[in-house]
């Protein structure tokens, strides 16, 4: 008597389904442990959050930005001057060399998740996303840890909007560049590396050494890190002259600058990564500040009326109305001030901000 081989249950649908079944269950296990594992040891920036959430509630004023924070704002004289002009602050100096948008609005809301109870005042420097590959950064950690879906997603706008700002976020266009085609290599380049690094962040690689790390630290008192400067405020100040060649070099661009002068609003995906931003500290019962340093850039940044950024600016990228912040004896380069300089530019940004509590000015 012939016996019918056992009927296989597969069927296409049902191999779909468990497929379904498994991505979504590895979907939620990446989240899951994404949510419930300790922030990542990041060089800097780990230690500072750390600092303000063991102090969260002796401080009503942040900076936030670069090293163009770091290096020129003194909580001290900050402090110092806003109590002589009878608004008394208390400043801490979030600023971390290349900490540029939108690492700086991840970092921000990972401040704010501590919950200070008296936050009243976040200086936010005022810079373009940047999207382009950081060579001091990249193959870090420190390249992966704020690649949130929230952040790629911004930073996956700007490159698509690069040339056709209002062309908005679309699937098609992340498609067409990542056909071969010319013009299209350096876009596909950046696309491919910020979506690498969203799925490294996404399935948790390497988390196995912060999970290590915390451990070993669980029941040990943490120094004061050096990394705050003397004063533990987060300032930490440069002094070093420009070469001859440097300050030729700095002399030709700043007048070159100065004649080219003018005003442009930030990129649209710039716009959003702020407006999302200030809705966060305004959700924390602060105000947001936007700041603009005194860099050799003399363009005035700002936001579209229409954008919906309810935020004070302050700008003080002039040569002409801020010479004393532009001499050659100032600088350490195009870019920063040393120690001196950097005071007294705190000076000015508290004494114009006093100026405009005063006259009830700020957002």
């Amino acid at each position: 008597m012939m016996v019918d081989p056992p009927r296989s249950e597969f069927s296409p649908g049902r191999g779909v389904l468990n497929v379904g079944i498994a991505a979504l269950a590895f979907l939620l296990a990446c989240a899951g442990l994404n949510a419930s594992l300790p922030f990542p040891e990041i060089d800097f920036v780990s230690r500072n959050l750390r600092f303000f959430r063991q102090h969260r509630d002796d401080f009503d004023t942040v900076f936030i930005g670069s090293s163009r924070i770091r290096h020129q704002i003194s909580p001290a004289i900050f402090d110092r001057t806003m109590r002589a002009a009878g608004f008394p602050t208390r400043t801490f100096n979030l600023g971390i060399n290349g900490m540029v948008p939108p690492e700086d609005g991840y970092v921000l809301e990972r401040l704010l998740s501590a919950k200070p109870l008296h936050l009243r005042w976040v200086f936010i420097e005022l810079d373009e996303l940047e999207t382009k590959r950081v060579p001091a950064t990249e193959g870090t950690r420190r390249s992966l840890y704020w690649h949130d879906p929230k952040r790629t997603s911004l930073v996956l706008r700007e490159i698509l909007d690069a040339g056709h700002q209002e062309s908005g976020f679309a699937l098609r266009e992340i498609g067409e560049l990542a056909l071969p085609g010319p013009g299209k290599s350096e876009a596909r380049d950046l696309l491919f590396f910020h979506g690498a690094l969203f799925a490294k962040n996404f399935t948790n690689v390497g988390r196995k050494i912060d999970l290590s790390w915390w451990f070993s630290h669980l029941w040990k008192e943490e120094a004061l890190s050096k990394d705050l400067g003397g004063n533990g405020d987060g300032y930490v100040p440069r002094s070093r002259k420009m070469s001859t060649a440097e300050v030729v070099v700095y002399e030709t661009e700043l007048k070159y600058a100065v004649t080219h002068a003018g005003s442009r609003f930030v990129s649209a995906s710039t716009e959003v990564a702020y407006r999302q931003l200030a809705g966060e500290v305004r959700k924390a019962g602060a105000t947001p500040i936007f700041l603009v340093t005194p860099l050799t850039m003399q363009i005035e940044l700002g936001f579209r009326p229409e954008s919906g950024i309810a935020g004070t600016v302050m700008r003080f990228n002039n040569a002409r109305v801020y010479p004393q912040l532009y001499r050659n004896e100032a600088r350490i380069d195009g870019s920063h001030l040393n120690g001196e300089a950097a005071e007294e530019f705190t000076r000015l940004v508290a004494e114009n901000f006093s100026q405009l509590r005063r006259e009830n000015r700020i957002q």
